[in-house]
């Protein structure tokens, strides 16, 4: 019975034994021409059917090359131009949400690829995109696809969406630039109007409006008098040389000199002045000082509302102008080759494949007619066969 079957011990290997004759294998392995090349062609024409039924694939791809802008809406440049620079960033936006919706939207995949959602048509996106920086700072977008038309429709999609995503970000920069300076120039342009109103306040309580006029011609005022006063004791001591101190001449002299004095005196001292006039002497320096303060205020106001008023027109035109972050080095156009599958290349494959299982069909063979022409393998096999 075979539950009494006992396994006999496995050959040994002889002392004797001589090493493998190869002629002897080549004669058998001739021998065997028929199953060899059945085997061959067949597993050939398998693998060569594999292969042409395998869909084409087409790669179209699209450079682009970040710039950096020197204006107020650097929008990517200035924002990360830190460790990584802009090309890494680019490249993390280029695979955002926002984009690929984008791409999913403009190239239409949902109806192409028959998909139930975006996040599907995400999801088949990323498997078709290869998206690197390259070390000459530009960054490839490759898009592979069975359709070598949508393939270079999603490639030059990505450039349109990647352009949307930046000008909607330059867009919101820009306007907030612009709101900065706007609001600083009204508030500005309020500080100005009040300076020039505190400049006609001092202007009216001082009687200066022109210093430098005003003052030259006070002091002029004030040295005429004295030179006619200086004129006028001149002659009045010639006259006392002639005639008494109650002489008429004597009397109209002193009379003029006093006269002149009270005038000198009211052009030292008078603060009533008016508005225009020469001040008094020796109030021109508190008015002059007075007068330059408010003037200074309202030179200083004039400059940062020029100056804001600059800055304010340049955000105005960059907001109304935009601009790319990035340029274009190479849009995508139809691919006229396949880049896979390569054909030739794995038809040989297949031939040799062929070929190394013909040769490993023959060796099955062999093994198994020597097994079972061994009475030891027989018994090993059937004690085998009876307790599994």
């Amino acid at each position: 019975m075979s539950s009494e079957l006992t396994p006999t011990p496995l050959p040994s290997a002889q002392e004797g034994d001589e090493g493998i004759d190869l002629l002897r294998l080549l004669v058998v392995l001739i021998s065997e021409w028929r199953l060899f090349c059945a085997i061959s062609v067949i597993f050939f024409l398998l693998f060569a059917a594999y292969i042409f039924k395998m869909p084409s694939q087409y790669i179209s791809s699209v450079q682009i090359l970040p710039t950096s802008h020197s204006g107020q809406n650097d929008t990517f440049a200035s924002f990360f131009s830190g460790r990584s620079g802009p090309g890494a960033v680019y490249v993390g936006l280029l695979k955002s949400r926002t984009v690929q919706d984008g791409v999913v939207d403009r190239a239409g995949l949902l109806e192409q690829l028959h998909l139930p959602s975006k996040e599907a048509a995400r999801q088949a996106l990323a498997g078709k995109t290869t998206i690197e920086e390259g070390a000459d700072s530009l960054i490839k977008i490759q898009v592979k696809d069975v359709n070598a038309v949508r393939a270079t429709q999603i490639a030059n999609a990505y450039l349109d969406s990647l352009q949307d995503l930046n000008e909607h970000l330059a867009l919101t920069e820009s306007a907030r630039t612009r709101k900065f300076f706007e609001q600083q120039l009204e508030h500005e342009r309020s500080l100005l109007g009040d300076a020039e109103v505190g400049l006609a306040k001092t202007q009216k309580s001082t009687g200066v409006l022109d210093p430098s006029a005003q003052t030259q011609l006070g002091l002029g005022s004030v040295q005429a008098i004295r030179s006619q006063i200086t004129a006028l004791q001149v002659q009045l001591a010639g006259l006392l040389q002639r005639e008494t101190e109650q002489g008429p001449d004597v009397q109209s002299t002193r009379s003029q000199i006093k006269q002149l004095e009270a005038e000198e005196h009211a052009l030292e001292s008078n603060s009533g002045a008016n508005t225009g006039a020469a001040p008094a002497v020796d109030m021109m320096p508190d008015k002059n000082l007075s007068y330059q303060r408010a003037m200074r205020d309202v030179r200083e106001h004039e400059t940062i509302v020029q100056s804001l008023a600059t800055q304010f027109e340049t955000a105005r035109l960059t907001e109304a102008e935009g601009h790319s972050a990035f340029e274009v080095v190479d849009r995508a156009v139809v691919p006229e080759h396949r880049a896979w599958p390569p054909r030739k290349q794995l038809i040989l494959l297949a031939l040799v494949l062929g070929w190394i299982l013909g040769l490993a069909g023959i060796c099955v063979k062999l093994l198994v007619r020597r097994v079972l022409g061994d009475p030891q393998s027989r018994n090993h096999l059937e004690w085998l066969r009876a307790n599994l």
